[in-house]
């Protein structure tokens, strides 16, 4: 049955890894920006910090940690075009697995049933979620999942999972700041919850500071190398960005996040309207609705905590401290930077599902519970009931498990082929091809310019990725302007510069490639 859980969560992403690399995956967009800075961690000047987050008035502000691109820095190295993908895909089927495990551990065979359970409904609801591993919002997602897993596995007392809860918390925190609060409170919290079971502390207290210490280096380094740190400037960036949703819209967006048809559910992929139709749907919850769902969640440790079902009250409380925090986290988002918005989809639907489990998990309780009162009024206060279960019916959670895997693999499938928008970056990836095949034969190995066109396009999707591939077949590529920031110092314009420039302008169709040298200018024409 164990297999089976591992079976079913790691599948999905293997299927939709296999399902990308046949449809031509390369970096693009953001996905370039990764396997650029993935690659620099074996340079002499490796990033200390993770993707751009937002820019202030003054400076760029990144993701705290760079985590995503040491582990990914091998992959990349390995294979320049397709390592950024099955790298990245190992690194999802590992977290899930992993959350397998220490659910498993926590609970048994059921609880490894609901988080297979879960992952599986996210990567149906959101296949983005396995067909684009490699953008730091989506892997830390799954992370963040495995995260809650392992807090539960530590809170029942099994504290030698508290090592594998401090790595798992700091890689989704690095991958994303939406995730920091909920990731680095589970590993105060689980811990305290643990050791009312098990009050003892011996190697695993020292083993998990230590690999905090070795997850966090990089991060510190740069804080107190740096003036103003990157840490400081997420600590101070709040206010320079304009006014914040406040803590009414984060409980509304909890209620929406748990309801009959939650916010979660149904989107597919990223896109101006359903950003918007995202904030109206959490808007129209009230706020005591989330107040409710937070009092439900501490009555229910409570209760489960002073009638010794310690199991239920450790999820509950973990559950609590990441609903919290998801509150935290959304009234902290700015009214001013409307993309922000676009990243409740993937932070919402572990929250609202951890709830719905939470909600399940009682419910059964209740039933087993009044089962159990029925029989003693049957057999009398000293009878014994003895409830057998027929061989055949072990061999019903494998069949289960087996088609949950054989129906969620065509789901994947199915999503992956019909999809050509830009959620996998498709269209941009085949451009990202073409133009980078044009430049590569109108100019000779050396340094240039890629750059975009002026105004609003969306040719960094292309560039970002055109860069990468320039570079591992031995071009120089340089970007300006804004283009270092995001992608790494190695592509900033230097002094002097570059005889030839190329400015790619894409907006979703054919690109448009122009290639000038110092005295004469060749026209733009489509690159494919």
């Amino acid at each position: 049955m164990r297999i089976a859980c591992h079976a079913v969560v790691a599948t999905p992403f293997v299927v939709a890894g296999g399902v990308e690399l046949a449809h031509g995956w390369v970096p693009q967009g953001d996905d370039g920006a990764i396997v650029f800075r993935s690659w620099l961690e074996l340079s002499s000047h490796p990033p200390l910090v993770g993707q751009l987050t937002h820019v202030t008035s003054s400076h760029a502000v990144f993701d705290p940690g760079p985590m995503l691109f040491w582990l990914l820095t091998i992959p990349v190295h390995l294979d320049h075009l397709h390592g950024g993908l099955w790298g990245a895909t190992l690194l999802c089927v590992v977290g899930v697995c992993l959350a397998v495990e220490a659910a498993w551990s926590a609970q048994g065979w059921p609880a490894a049933v609901a988080v297979a359970t879960i992952v599986v409904v996210v990567v149906a609801e959101l296949p983005a979620l396995a067909l684009d591993p490699t953008w730091n919002a989506h892997m830390g997602t799954v992370w963040f999942v495995s995260t809650a897993a392992i807090a539960w596995a530590v809170a029942v007392g099994r504290l030698q999972w508290w090592p594998v809860l401090v790595a798992a918390a700091s890689f989704a925190t690095q991958c994303h700041l939406m995730f920091a609060i909920g990731s680095l409170s589970c590993v105060i919290v689980a811990p305290i919850v643990g050791m009312t079971r098990r009050r003892r502390i011996s190697w695993w207290l020292p083993t998990g500071i230590l690999i905090g210490v070795v997850c966090w280096t990089a991060p510190l380094v740069q804080q107190f190398t740096s003036r103003p740190g990157n840490l400081t400037l997420l600590l101070q960036s709040q206010g320079h960005t304009g006014p914040a949703t406040g803590i009414a819209f984060g409980l509304r967006a909890l209620a929406a996040s748990v309801g009959p048809h939650p916010i979660w559910w149904g989107r597919g992929q990223v896109s101006m309207i359903n950003i918007f139709a995202m904030i109206a749907d959490a808007n129209s919850h009230p706020a005591w609705m989330g107040v409710a769902v937070l009092v439900g969640l501490g009555l229910c440790a409570v209760i489960a905590w002073v009638t010794t079902r310690r199991d239920l009250a450790a999820l509950a409380i973990v559950v609590l401290v990441i609903s919290l925090a998801w509150v935290w986290t959304l009234a902290s988002l700015p009214t001013s930077q409307l993309l922000t918005f676009s990243y409740i989809d993937p932070g919402s639907w572990p929250v609202g599902m951890a709830v719905l489990l939470i909600a399940g998990y009682s419910l059964g309780e209740l039933a087993i519970a009044a089962d159990r009162r029925l029989r003693q009024r049957r057999t009398g206060p000293d009878g014994r009931h003895q409830f057998r279960v027929p061989g055949w019916m072990a061999a019903v959670p494998v069949a289960v498990a087996l088609s949950v895997i054989t129906a969620d693999s065509a789901l994947v499938v199915h999503a992956s082929a019909a999809n050509t928008g830009p959620t996998e970056g498709w269209p941009a990836m085949s451009q990202v091809r073409v133009v980078t095949e044009r430049i590569e034969r109108a100019v000779p190995p050396g340094r240039l310019v890629v750059q975009a066109p002026p105004g609003l396009t969306e040719s960094y999707a292309v560039i970002a990725g055109v860069d990468w591939l320039l570079y591992s077949d031995g071009w120089r590529p340089e970007s300006s302007p804004g283009y270092p920031t995001l992608i790494g110092p190695e592509i900033a314009v230097v002094q002097p510069a570059p005889l030839v420039t190329v400015t790619v302008d894409y907006n979703g169709g054919p690109a448009k490639v122009s290639i000038s040298r110092r005295g004469t200018t060749k026209l733009p024409t489509p690159a494919g």
